[in-house]
């Protein structure tokens, strides 16, 4: 926080800086509230400049802020709720109206009748107090009895003051609730000073935006047709202010224009680095942007260099970034020639398989260059999006007689799978197929030899496939299809705990086991099921963040990306875009 000492001078009536301070708020102070950081600033900023306070004026009291907030009402009866939130501060009118006033104290050092006392000066007959010491509280109210020889005077004086109000209730409120009264008498006992003192007004001015910004809309007018360094051109050549410019407009212009000399009949702005920078006007910045950006050179610049660039060569206007972004956005060739757009439009909207073999995903790998031995160019996958169950088959040419030949006939047939198309620039359901396409045509790549035997190595790949552990099912397909685990040839091999158990087991002990299994393949399924809603969740979170929606309506000109290997005579240099 800062503060800042002035002085009014008597013949200009302007402000004059004496002083300035500033302090580091410590990590407990932060979390104080508004109010609690405004009475800690009064406080700091007292201390602080002590010895010009007692030398010019007399110091505020803080015990008595409440009172001179009520002897001294706001101009045009306005409210002070911007000032202090959550009170409600009336004005004082002449004739006494039948509002009820609340009125807050703390009970740490307000136990005098100091309060009731202020408000019977203000012929208040209606009052509720509110207040923090359920001690204090429960005696008024009778609740409790007084037996400390100390308070009885206190409580036989505030009975006196009591009967004098027409209508006067008693509440107790929590601290957390009675900060504004607790911050107050915090106030006080942090300053020493002698009742015998003179309260001055304390002035509060509300800014609802920075200083500059006031500055950058009076330097930058430019509704009359002159340009934006009008007024500061003038003031500097001692031409005064403009006749229609407020006070405080008049001190942020003379603030501002500091920064700013004239040289023959030009003005220019003193940078940080020692350069003066030319100001120009808007159709000066026009031309000055576009040869910069597309002129002799070209070098088509994005809008945070071209700024930097100008600002180099000695120019300055005050909304020049912004301008440069604004004119590299309306560029053609900067457009035609970006980038493609990698980054999603929209959220990710996941499918869920409701039940086993219900929804399939059906996808082509192909065509393989080097063909196998048996002449074969392309594989046809199929995957179950529930249990992840992959099928596939490999095929010399894709023809409707050779797809349904006997084997994926059958595999149709078994399954019950009915074909819908989807659009092929934006599937909507071959996220789970583009994905088996990859580990099948990476197990096969690792399993073959001679590059020629992929096809006769396909059924292992599946058979690899389906008894692995998929991480958004966290089960094995084949575990959720037959409802057990597979016994690898290994496993026979070097015999296993399972295999040996089951070996010395009758047929009909064995058969009665794996129904039991069977009986509780639902529940491993919906086991399943939830792994894979919270694994799709997951994904959706970390693809959502990368989404940048691009909002385009009917009637809107867009361009359309060269996706397809399309000849073009310009070769490496054409633009990755069309249109509009």
């Amino acid at each position: 926080m800062g503060c800042m000492l002035a002085q009014q001078d008597l013949e200009s009536k302007r402000e004059r800086a004496i002083y300035y301070i500033s302090k580091k708020m410590l990590e407990y102070e932060q979390k104080y509230t508004l109010l609690e950081k405004t009475c800690l600033a009064l406080v700091w900023a007292t201390q602080k400049l002590r010895h010009y306070l007692l030398s010019n004026r007399k110091s505020i009291k803080g015990r008595v802020i409440a009172e001179q907030l009520a002897d001294s009402p706001g101009e045009n009866n306005e409210f002070l709720k911007a000032e202090f939130p959550d009170e409600e501060i009336m004005t004082v009118e002449d004739e006494v109206s039948d509002t009820k006033w609340l009125m807050y104290f703390d009970g740490a050092v307000n136990n005098r009748g100091q309060g009731l006392e202020a408000a019977m000066a203000l012929h208040i007959q209606d009052l509720d107090v509110f207040g923090d010491s359920i001690l204090i509280i429960c005696q008024t109210n009778a609740n409790w009895k007084t037996r400390d020889d100390k308070l009885i005077p206190y409580n036989t004086y505030l009975e006196s003051l009591v009967r004098k109000f027409r209508n006067i209730t008693f509440t107790h409120l929590s601290r957390t609730k009675n900060h504004f009264a607790d911050a107050l008498a915090t106030l006080t006992s942090m300053l020493d000073i002698s009742a015998t003192m003179e309260v001055q007004p304390l002035e509060v001015r509300l800014q609802w935006a920075p200083a500059h910004v006031n500055a950058i809309k009076i330097a930058a007018r430019c509704s009359d047709g002159k340009p934006w360094y009008t007024d500061i051109k003038n003031f500097i050549s001692g031409k005064g202010h403009p006749p229609e410019a407020s006070g405080k407009e008049q001190r942020s212009l003379q603030k501002l224009a500091s920064n700013f000399i004239i040289c023959g009949e030009e003005l220019f702005r003193r940078s940080f680095d020692g350069i003066q920078l030319l100001c120009i006007d808007e159709d000066q910045a026009a031309e000055l942007i576009e040869q910069t950006h597309e002129g002799v050179s070209r070098p088509h610049m994005n809008g945070k260099m071209l700024s930097r660039k100008i600002l180099r060569l000695g120019y300055c206007w005050p909304t020049m970034e912004a301008d440069c972004y604004a004119y590299v956005k309306k560029c053609h060739k900067c457009q035609v020639y970006a980038n493609l757009i990698h980054v999603p439009p929209s959220q990710l909207h996941s499918l869920t398989s409701p039940w086993p073999f219900s929804v399939w995903g059906i996808d082509i790998i192909g065509k393989i260059t080097s063909k196998s031995s048996s002449g074969h160019k392309y594989i046809l996958v199929a995957i179950d999006y529930f249990t992840k169950w992959i099928e596939a088959a490999s095929y010399a040419s894709l023809t409707s007689a050779s797809v349904a030949r006997r084997r994926w006939r059958i595999c149709v047939k078994r399954f019950k799978i009915k074909h819908h198309k989807s659009s092929p620039y934006r599937p909507q359901t071959n996220g789970a197929i583009e994905a088996a396409n990859k580990n099948i045509k990476v197990i096969i790549s690792k399993m073959t030899e001679t590059y020629k035997d992929w096809s006769s190595k396909l059924s292992y790949a599946l058979w690899a496939y389906r008894s692995s552990i998929r991480s958004s099912t966290g089960a094995t397909p084949y575990s959720l299809v037959y409802g057990m685990e597979a016994v690898l040839p290994v496993e026979l091999r070097i015999p296993s705990l399972r295999v040996m158990m089951e070996a010395g087991l009758p047929k009909s002990v064995w058969a009665q086991a794996r129904y039991q299994e069977l009986q509780m393949i639902d529940e491993k399924r919906l086991k399943a099921l939830y792994h894979v809603q919270g694994y799709q969740r997951r994904v959706e979170r970390a693809f959502n963040k990368k989404v940048r929606v691009r909002d385009l309506k009917k009637g809107d000109l867009v361009l359309k990306s060269f996706r397809a290997p399309v000849y073009d005579p310009r070769g490496k240099f054409k633009p990755k875009w069309s249109g509009p």
